[in-house]
């Protein structure tokens, strides 16, 4: 019998296996297939990114180079002497300020020069004898068109400045001048002018293989570096004057990847163009591992079915036997698999079920000898008192007589406060808020006689809540508590206040005084449950252990209840009930 279910499991889980395995890696290759492409999509973007970033770092440290030397009070002041009325001190003063503006070259790599132009058109320079010709390129192409954007600051497009034969290729930072600054100063604009070499140079990417074209675009894309073979007709689709700031665009053509970058300042663009057929290849060489692994791990499987389900059927057997043992009330009938697999699992999760079977039923026993316990002390409680009344009537009776509506009241108080107590039976162990807090106010009655103008009691409750649903008796000690232990034992009236607050989920029961404070002692011991319950006074108190303890056996561990301390002076005491549980005997 169990050969045959050992073949039959054998071939039919060989089939299966088999035929799952292969459907899986045709899908898992179309799936993968996409999020590999993504993902080398992703990081030619990272990629991108992180070189725009290094220009971008490169564009903020000039506009900082630049905004230091045009607030540069050597740079104000040689600017006076410059264009002071006397020629001897309008020479010493161009001397002066290309000596000055050479020290800016230091600060820095791959800047060719530093030009500062008047309001009359004058360049200066760091190299003096080339002042006339730099006044000369203001007149040229490059100049012209950065004028036409009306910008304060930015970079221009490529030009050329000659030194002799030698020409280089120059993109030049223009930033003008302030006159909130001093109004009075001759000074135009600032030029600097950057080594378009120091700049290709800072772009590690574009030496990299596997680019189609790599382009760096300028505000009016025009190019500011590029190489490459070129963009195919996806070109002209490209959204490169749409292109905000801190923005990414991929566009896929029929052969290439086309990916652009404008996080940098001023329009500056980073435009690559990648062959689709590199991305598969990258995708391909990854594919053809996944293959060989699916292929292999389908051999292995095929080889190891037979000692594998050989293993899997004899500790099926000893969980079956084990099982029906604990169906005859055997709760002890645990069982030992170690297969080292899903059975093994399955067996520990049997034993911990039987486990906790046990301690159900010895949690429920507790819980009945809990349940017992509350109900006797209830109906110590409950001792029908028809004697009482009739005494307590008679006293009315004869006060009324007497005129003497102070006792009247607090009697009448006192009976109200014996009838709520006396309600409570095994099935009434709620009452709105409202019944609450009209038993607190007898019991706070028959207090103010005795202790007159000693306390005040302060209701923070909206009327919504008024019928929100509550275990009785709560309230009672809690102002009892704070009465005793925290008013009455300082010399000068004190104050309690009662607060309520709900959300969807909780309801917060909140009772505070400005008494003489709680012993940070008695805050450890009774969340560590060691406090015991007080039992002194002419009524008999339940006491704030008693209501912790009544609040677990309906709630369990999701109504909370703590003492603090206040900052200055005065306790609160903060009763947290799920409004998501109806209250009852909670067992684990």
């Amino acid at each position: 019998m169990r050969a045959r279910i050992k073949t039959k499991v054998i071939a039919s889980v060989a089939v299966i296996v088999s035929l799952a395995l292969l459907a899986s890696g045709v899908i898992a290759y179309s799936y993968f297939n996409k999020i590999l492409k993504k993902q080398i999509m992703k990081d030619e973007s990272i990629q991108l990114s992180q070189t725009a970033g290094q220009l971008r770092y490169f564009q903020n440290d000039l506009r900082n180079m630049a905004y230091n030397i045009l607030v540069d009070p050597g740079i104000q002041s040689r600017m006076k002497t410059i264009y002071s009325s006397d020629l001897y001190e309008r020479l010493n003063g161009q001397v002066e300020m290309s000596t000055y503006l050479n020290q800016f070259l230091l600060l820095k790599n791959g800047i060719e020069s530093i030009v500062l132009v008047g309001k009359d058109g004058q360049a200066f320079s760091t190299n003096r004898l080339l002042n006339d010709y730099y006044t000369k390129t203001l007149q040229e192409e490059w100049y012209r068109n950065h004028e036409e954007r009306n910008v304060h600051s930015g970079f221009s497009e490529v030009h050329h400045l000659k030194r002799g034969q030698e020409t280089t290729d120059i993109v030049s930072y223009i930033n003008w001048y302030n006159p909130v600054l001093d109004a009075q100063s001759n000074l135009r604009e600032l030029i600097i002018h950057v080594n378009l070499a120091y700049i290709t140079e800072a772009i590690s990417v574009e030496r990299e293989e596997g680019y189609d074209a790599y382009y760096l675009l300028d505000a009016d894309n025009r190019t500011i570096m590029g190489n490459g073979s070129g963009i195919d007709e996806v070109s002209y689709d490209l959204p490169l004057h749409d292109l905000a700031q801190s923005t990414v665009f991929q566009k896929e053509s029929r052969k290439q990847l086309i990916t652009i970058n404008g996080m940098m300042w001023d329009g500056w663009k980073l435009v690559t163009a990648k062959p689709k057929s590199a991305i598969q290849r990258d995708i391909n060489s990854i594919m053809y591992i996944f293959i060989l692994i699916t292929v292999v791990t389908l051999i292995i499987i095929l080889l190891a079915l037979t000692p594998l389900i050989h293993n899997i059927t004899r500790p099926i057997s000893k969980l079956t036997t084990a099982m029906k043992e604990a169906s005859m009330g055997r709760l002890h009938a645990t069982v030992a698999i170690r297969s080292g697999d899903e059975i093994e699992l399955l067996g520990e999760g049997f034993n911990r079920m039987l486990h906790e079977l046990q301690n159900y039923i010895s949690q429920s026993i507790a819980d009945e000898k809990i349940k017992q316990k509350l109900q006797f002390d209830l109906l110590l409680s409950q001792i029908n008192p028809h004697f009482i009344y009739n005494t307590l009537n008679t006293v009315i009776y004869m006060a009324q007589l007497e005129g003497n509506k102070d006792i009247v009241q607090m009697v009448s108080a006192f009976i109200r406060l014996l009838q709520e107590s006396v309600l409570i039976t095994e099935t009434d162990y709620q009452c709105t808020v409202k019944e609450e807090i009209e038993s607190v106010r007898h019991y706070l009655t028959i207090q103010k006689f005795r202790y007159p103008d000693r306390f005040e009691v302060r209701w923070q409750i909206d009327d919504v809540l008024l019928e929100q649903v509550i275990p009785r008796t709560i309230l009672q000690p809690l102002i009892e508590n704070a009465l005793f232990h925290g008013i009455i034992s300082k010399p000068e009236p004190g104050t309690i206040t009662v607060r309520m607050e709900m959300d969807p989920n909780y309801l917060y029961i909140l009772v505070e005084d400005d008494g003489v404070g709680i012993d940070q002692e008695a805050v450890d011991r009774f969340e560590q449950s060691l406090i015991e319950q007080d039992v002194s006074g002419h009524m008999r108190p339940i006491g704030l252990a008693n209501v912790r303890d009544r609040l677990r056996s309906f709630y369990g561990p999701a109504a909370v209840m703590h003492i603090v301390r206040m900052p200055i002076v005065g306790t609160q005491i903060k009763i947290t009930i799920p409004l998501t549980q109806s209250p009852g005997y909670y067992t684990k």
